[in-house]
């Protein structure tokens, strides 16, 4: 039986009746004062009704008690309770959505499960409230009641401290709220204009599509009396392969969508509008929870059991849009700080305050949304980082998922805030931080239609349309909201839609929070991304992404067209992904959680132009140092110190993209490999595809393979359909043996390069290699210079320079004409300085000291959130 205590002669016969103080046995009827048994002329209003709970342990700091059940404190229903842990004190927290003035609370225990000392707390705000009520050495289990007193509070804190005669858990059945003059806040005529028109620009989202009526008769005709399906499991609770009870809310959004839109022939169908609303306090009141993931029953099913209820506000009475609505709660609170899972939440919020006119709520979920938009420094914490990546599941990239469905939504409350007052929660400062967000993180890690998969998290074991990259709707949009930077976005849009050049080209950007760095032309794109003890490389969880463990330990993407990598996964071999070392055994792919580093030398030197990003790391047993230059638009990748003891084969792959056109190889005489080709053991000097060019310097343990490759999504997904796939893939990689000893590679890729145009280049590339060991990797390319330190040491190049450095470091120095640029940086993120020595003279400016064989140079690394990213100095050659 559901009792809603909202309106109605049941109400107040049943509460005259049962209202009685645990203390003195009074009557109690909050809405009848003179309790002459009489209908009031006014509906009594609980305050709490519907609004969101917290329940602690000891206080507001402590740990959860039986939080899932915490809303059925205030759900209206007296027949169901919350019970608390099996401990002495708790912490009920109550946000009214907006200050109110508190006159009256009234407490109903269940099984007369009760305490005897308690207080009552109240607060304007979540961290400042005060205590005004107590009580102690009392006997209540059934209601209690406070009075006297006058509170003007959003937050009511009811603190338990003293359990009766019983063992176990307190239990609530409800806590009400009420004020002396009966009424809630009343909405200013602007208050009320601002949730109308946030309303109707949500319901207008939701109906700009022709409503598809296939199925909502049927819907209709086999609900039951009580608003269920017998055809739906209410019962599932495990989401592996789709949560049995979602089933339920999909049918009430199409029927919901039928009954708002003009034109649906069950338009304004009161049938329908009946079924809908039983629908909604059947799943209300049955409550379907999913035991192993969280996500449905705080984001996942209130999303969409927010749409219908939107949808039918003014159809139904104010009482019972508050009986459905009270599903929705308002977590915010609890997931401040929780990046994209906090705009889930706050939207779900908003549709709560909208759906009850509540301007408090409405403005606590565009506030809660603006304070996404905020650099987080904490490594490890999720949200915007200082260099412009996006972290979500601790310290790991998801610019490409969770970042990107944050920006959907970013600039979506933006739009329909325009013109209102929550418009002023985003200022210009978090606009800025917004823009930067995307200009110097997302669009530097994109390409045409596609983002680096580097960055998508596990939604690479999803199938997708082909587009991964950001919205251009948003861009257009941007290109209004921001016009300092309309022709960048308006370059990226041509960039997505028409292949047009890359607006911002030749930029190296290294992602120093993040471990990753690109590199862009007008025609290509390169990337690296590497792993240290301070990011975590990928996840694997609720069986996706089943096989990505060497996902992040060195992988590149190579773009020409941005349809290299799309929706290959399924086919692709996993112990061959671009750009890593990895053992050739399919076991050794799995994942399980996350891939946490436990290097700690992995890091980046960049100088915007050009970079260099490196690691160095034991996984699966296999040791590697890994180094990737990225100088004058190419990638001169290297390894050295290849060590592996675990009787398995070691593989390096260049690359293993979708084939596309013609393959030609250069063994001394220039070739064109078969569509189903295979070349092994050949002494390969260069190779072709998909304009780029791969030199290989004449190594002789290379495979290069062009076959048709099947896999299914189900392989990396466990929920994914089994049907296999199969494409053509081009493949190309280094093969070190089994149990490989201090092995080595090198190779170059030069992208956004026709055929002809790479064959005179590769005589012209001049790369001097005076090093690649497990101390320093060095490299000179005309008047650059790449190092990567593993340990300090020094090294000698070709044209004679000597540099020395006396900890581990990255350096990138650049000659022209009668000046080094020096750029370095902290690939250990623990030092807070370097010295870097040379075999040459420097001006003796701040820093320099002369030496009898050159100079010292003492610099200062940066600290604090800029720790382990690159600082550049110049200096004069004497």
């Amino acid at each position: 039986m559901e009792l809603t205590k909202l309106l109605g002669r049941f109400f107040w016969i049943f509460l005259s009746f049962l209202a009685i103080s645990c203390q003195d046995d009074e009557v109690i009827d909050p809405g009848n004062e003179d309790g002459d048994g009489q209908e009031p002329d006014t509906e009594v209003v609980n305050l709490a009704l519907g609004k969101t709970v917290e329940t602690k342990v000891n206080d507001l700091n402590g740990q959860g008690s039986n939080p899932k059940m915490a809303g059925l404190i205030t759900d209206g229903d007296s027949t169901t309770y919350w019970e608390s842990a099996d401990s002495y004190k708790h912490s009920i927290l109550i946000d009214l959505g907006g200050v109110q003035e508190v006159s009256k609370i009234v407490v109903r225990w269940a099984d007369g499960r009760g305490c005897n000392a308690y207080n009552i707390n109240f607060g304007k705000e979540r961290d400042k409230i005060t205590n005004v009520v107590g009580k102690n050495n009392v006997k209540e289990d059934k209601i209690s009641t406070f009075e006297g007193f006058r509170e003007e509070a959003r937050y009511v804190e009811f603190v338990v401290r003293g359990r009766l005669d019983y063992k176990g858990g307190y239990r609530i059945a409800e806590i009400e709220v009420y004020n002396e003059n009966n009424e809630e806040h009343v909405n200013t005529p602007e208050e009320q204009k601002a949730i109308d028109t946030i309303t109707e620009r949500l319901r207008a989202d939701y109906l700009n599509d022709d409503p598809d009526e296939k199925g909502v008769g049927s819907f209709m005709n086999s609900m039951q009396p009580d608003g269920s399906w017998s055809d739906i499991d209410y019962d599932d609770q495990i989401s592996v392969d789709g949560w049995k009870p979602e089933g339920h809310l999909n049918r009430l959004r199409t029927m919901a969508i039928n009954y708002s839109h003009p034109k649906s022939s069950f338009y304004n169908n009161p049938t329908l509008l009946e079924k809908i609303e039983r629908g909604l306090l059947f799943f209300k009141q049955k409550a379907p929870v999913s035991s192993d993931n969280w996500y449905y029953n705080d984001i996942g099913a209130p999303q969409k059991y927010m749409v219908p209820v939107l949808l039918i506000k003014g159809s139904l009475p104010r009482k019972n849009m508050m009986a459905v609505s009270v599903y929705l709660k308002d977590k915010i609170e609890g997931f401040i700080g929780g990046g994209k899972n906090l705009s889930w939440i706050a939207e779900i919020a908003m549709h709560k305050g909208c759906a009850e006119d509540n301007y408090s709520t409405v403005q606590h979920s565009f506030n809660a949304i603006a304070s996404t938009l905020a650099i987080v420094p904490k490594q490890g914490d999720e949200g915007i980082k200082i260099d412009g990546s996006y972290h979500q599941h601790h310290a790991q990239i998801q610019s490409g998922s969770y970042g990107m469905s944050l920006v959907d939504d970013i600039s979506q409350f933006m739009e329909i805030s325009a013109e209102t007052p929550f418009a002023n929660e985003f200022t210009s400062e978090k606009k800025e931080i917004f823009h930067t967000m995307l200009l110097d993180g997302t669009l530097l890690l994109s390409y045409r239609q596609a983002i680096d998969f580097g960055t998508r998290g596990r939604n690479v074991a999803r199938p997708s349309t082909g587009y991964t990259t950001i919205s251009k709707d948003v861009l257009r949009k941007l290109a209004v909201g921001d016009p300092d930077n309309a022709g960048m976005y308006n370059g990226w849009i041509n960039h997505i839609e028409k292949g047009s050049a890359f607006p911002k080209p030749n930029v190296n950007k290294h992602f120093w929070k993040s471990d990753m760095m690109t590199q862009h032309g007008e025609e290509f794109y390169l990337s690296a991304k590497i792993i240290s003890k301070r990011t975590y490389g990928t996840e694997s969880l609720n069986q996706e992404n089943l096989k990505a463990f060497n996902l992040p330990l060195g992988s590149t993407n190579i773009m020409t067209t941005g349809n290299e990598y799309n929706d290959i996964f399924p086919v692709w071999d996993w112990t061959r992904i671009p750009g890593t070392t990895a053992i050739n055994n399919q076991d050794k792919t799995v994942l399980n959680g996350y891939q946490i580093g436990n290097n700690e030398f992995g890091g980046g030197a960049s100088n915007n132009l050009d970079g260099i990003m490196a690691f160095s790391g034991e996984y699966n047993g296999l040791q590697a140092n890994k180094a990737y230059f990225f100088i004058d638009n190419m990638m001169i990748c290297m390894g050295s110190g290849i060590s592996c003891h675990e009787g398995e084969e070691i593989l390096t792959s260049v690359e293993q993209n979708f084939l596309n056109g013609m393959v030609v190889y250069n063994d001394g005489e220039e070739k064109q490999l078969d569509s189903d080709g295979d070349l092994q053991g050949k002494q390969l000097k260069w190779v072709h595809h998909n304009n780029t060019g791969y030199i290989f310097d004449q190594a002789d343990n290379v495979t290069m393979r062009n076959n048709t490759q099947t896999g299914s999504w189900k392989e990396i997904n466990g929920t994914g359909k089994s049907d296999l796939i199969s494409k053509k893939v081009f493949s190309l990689w280094f093969n070190h043996g089994v149990n490989p000893i201090d092995e080595s590679y090198r190779y170059i890729v030069v992208p956004g390069q026709s055929l002809s145009s790479f064959r005179t280049l590769v005589d012209q590339v001049d790369l001097q290699v005076a090093q690649n060991s497990s101390v320093v990797q060095a490299i000179r390319k005309n008047n650059k210079y790449g190092f990567v330190f593993y340990q300090k040491g020094s090294v000698t190049m070709d044209d004679d320079l000597k540099v020395s450095v006396d900890k581990p470091a990255i350096v990138l120095i650049e000659k022209n004409d009668s000046r080094y640029h020096i750029t370095v940086s902290d690939p250990t993120y623990t030092q807070s300085d370097l010295t870097l020595s040379l075999n040459k003279k420097l001006e003796a400016v701040d820093g320099v000291t002369l030496t009898e064989e050159g100079c010292n140079v003492a610099i200062k690394l940066p600290t604090d959130d800029y720790q382990g990213s690159s600082i550049t100095k110049s200096y004069m050659i004497k």
